[in-house]
């Protein structure tokens, strides 16, 4: 049976839904499922992968995760870097690393488990957005929601997170995140203490993810009068609880970090925004990125894992890039402001987007990176909803329909499932043929370093990549072949940025290890005069002063090392070894003692103290570590 109804001075006619195959497919869970199965098939090539790249020291070499359930008191009480020895950055992220300890306790060693869950947690994020979706956009066909969904969901830009375990940390903010959503707006339109309590919950579990998600706090009280009938009164009380949580993490994360010497600073390769020559220049820049940001997300071609110095230009305020970027965010800005209060949806997607791409832009604060596709993932949602709800717009001229809500809403939206559906299947195999790059260190390096060739750091990566090779080639040529591969990468990058510290040490270790020990010194002394506090560049100059034969040197350099960096582990042991070697044995003693103190599991260590008590007659001593040695030698093979 039909209804009249009037919609801007028309007579039209709406069908009431009948009980047939449109109500299953609108009112079941059908959707939903898709959305979840769909990114769960896409990624799955990637579960039988390996670690990678920063991987190594968020997991396989990180002492916190790799204790276990014991580990998470440590993981919760330090810096997120603090695991490798790495003191002093001011990330706190425990969530994620909680759940690799979890993770390594049951399965030890498995990145099959870990990028398992990183697929699921996707899936699962990729669902709640479906949800949220629906629960917000009451007066929006479910085949546009899950349009919407399903563009998410296969966005080729996701591809660095749900591939690279590290990325744990931007799934679960999200997921958490779209949690407090879904029960915050239980809370607006429903009632009921216990939902705005949990949701304060998920947000805090979500900060502790990742920080980035503290601009959601704008987000909150606009999601309340867009969508819902809330009196301010009510939306206040729920955007001030919200609030609790940023409060606690803030608290948390400044008393974790200030508990650790501040020796972290931005890195010019990272952020090159950082070497901007004056403020127009950096200004221009940014505002440039921001536009390639948005470039990206509408066209996500040659993904990359990797934007540091000078793969990204710096422009100045006459440049092309930096006016037009301008004008598209002074569009966007103004449409906002024009068009804010008739609360469309397509608008509120806007500034989703716009809120929380702000505190990665660099106009405010410089963070640790310049650019970076990951740092999409939470701002790609409102670019779908807006893609999708606008392309329905100009699809259906001026927004108006007949209202037909019944089974022909497949020919209704048939233009833009059409469109928007050759779209997905496009970003789907986008997605999945990114996912193939991933593999491991070598298809994604070589991949990446010839798309991207004016990146410093792409260069270092490849020069360790070729070091690493070296390393397990067992024919002599062939092993130096590849060490004199990775020095032409490694000047390559010095070549692209002089200063690049990271490059000119491991230019110093490839001359060394071809056997050059002159010019391994000239490297380290190099980056010395520059930075005397690089505490690994004094380590490795203490080991080519070792084969050099002079002791007191290396003895000066290991010591400088322990002195800058009193948690390094491996200096320590180096200094115990030298002292060993100079017939100092007590002070040696000492020395191992405070490598296995940071270290428990360094078996050199206790190798060394058995040799240190066997040249000391001290047998029972001796004994003992030489047991000790073997032991943890046969658990960490």
């Amino acid at each position: 049976m039909n209804k009249k109804v009037i919609l801007k001075g028309r007579v039209v006619s709406v069908k009431r839904p009948p009980k047939g195959i449109h109500k299953w497919f609108s009112e079941t869970k059908v959707f939903g499922l898709l959305v979840f199965l769909i990114p769960f098939f896409i990624y799955s090539v990637t579960i039988n992968y390996g670690f990678i790249l920063d991987d190594i020291g968020v997991l396989e070499q990180n002492r916190f995760v790799k204790d276990g359930f014991s580990g998470i008191p440590n993981i919760l009480t330090n810096s997120y870097r603090a695991g490798v020895n790495i003191f002093g950055d001011n990330i706190y992220r425990p969530v994620s690393q909680i759940m690799f300890a979890i993770e390594w306790e049951f399965f030890p060693a498995n990145p099959k488990l870990h990028h398992f869950a990183n697929v699921l947690f996707y899936a699962l994020s990729c669902f709640l957005v479906w949800w949220f979706l629906k629960l917000i956009f009451v007066k929006i066909n479910d085949v546009v929601i899950l349009l919407i969904a399903l563009l998410f969901a296969v966005h080729p830009i996701h591809t660095e997170v749900v591939a690279y375990i590290k990325s744990r940390d931007e799934i679960m903010s999200l997921f958490f995140l779209l949690i407090s959503f879904i029960l915050l707006y239980r809370w607006y339109t429903k009632s009921g203490i216990h939902y705005l309590v949990f949701a304060a919950f998920s947000y805090f579990l979500a900060l502790m993810s990742k920080e980035g998600v503290i601009t959601m706090l704008a987000i909150f009280p606009l999601m309340a009068w867009f969508f819902s009938e809330t009196k301010p009164g009510r939306i206040f009380l729920g955007s001030s609880v919200m609030l609790i949580p940023a409060i606690i993490y803030i608290l948390i994360r400044y008393i974790v970090l200030s508990g650790t010497p501040q020796i972290w600073s931005i890195s010019a390769v990272d952020n090159f925004l950082m070497l901007s020559p004056d403020w127009q220049t950096r200004i221009a820049t940014t505002v440039m990125i921001l536009g390639k940001y948005l470039q990206q997300l509408l066209i996500p071609h040659l993904l990359n894992n990797d934007y540091s110095y000078a793969q990204i230009p710096f422009v100045n305020l006459s440049s092309i890039s930096f006016i037009f970027s301008g004008l598209v965010i002074i569009i966007i800005l103004i449409t906002i402001i024009l068009r804010v209060r008739k609360k469309e949806p397509w608008l509120f997607g806007l500034i989703f987007l716009i809120i929380s791409i702000s505190i990665y832009s660099n106009i405010f604060i410089i963070i640790g990176t310049a650019y970076g596709e990951r740092l999409m993932f939470i701002p790609s949602l409102g670019f779908c909803i807006v893609f999708i709800l606008l392309l329905n717009l100009i699809i259906d001229k001026f927004g108006q329909k007949t209202l037909q809500i019944d089974n022909n809403v497949w020919v209704s939206y048939r233009k833009l499932i059409l469109i928007s559906g050759i779209i997905i299947l496009i970003f789907s195999i986008k997605t999945y043929q990114r996912n193939l790059d991933w593999k491991n260190n070598e298809t994604l390096i070589t991949r990446d370093v010839a798309q991207n060739p004016k990146s410093a750091r792409l260069q270092l990566h490849l020069g360790n990549l070729y070091r690493d090779k070296a390393r397990y080639t067992v024919e002599q040529k062939a092993r130096l072949e590849l060490t004199k591969k990775s020095l032409i990468a490694y000047q390559t990058a010095l070549n692209i940025f002089p200063m690049y510290d990271d490059a000119q040490e491991q230019a110093g270790l490839a001359w060394y290890f071809l056997g050059n020990l002159d010019m391994g010194i000239t490297c380290f002394k190099t980056v010395l005069k520059r930075n005397p506090e690089r505490q690994d560049s004094w380590n490795n100059l203490g080991n080519i002063y070792v084969n050099k034969g002079d002791l007191k040197s290396a003895l000066e350099a290991f010591q400088k090392a322990t002195t800058i960096h009193p948690w390094f582990a491996e200096a320590w042991r180096n200094t115990g070894s030298v002292l060993g070697q100079m017939g100092k044995y007590e002070e040696a003693i000492s020395c191992f003692m405070k490598t296995i103190e940071l270290e428990p599991d360094n078996y050199l260590a206790c190798q060394f103290l058995g040799l240190t008590y066997q040249n000391l007659g001290k047998q029972n001593e001796s004994v003992f570590w030489f047991e000790r040695a073997r032991s943890l030698n046969k658990i960490n093979n």
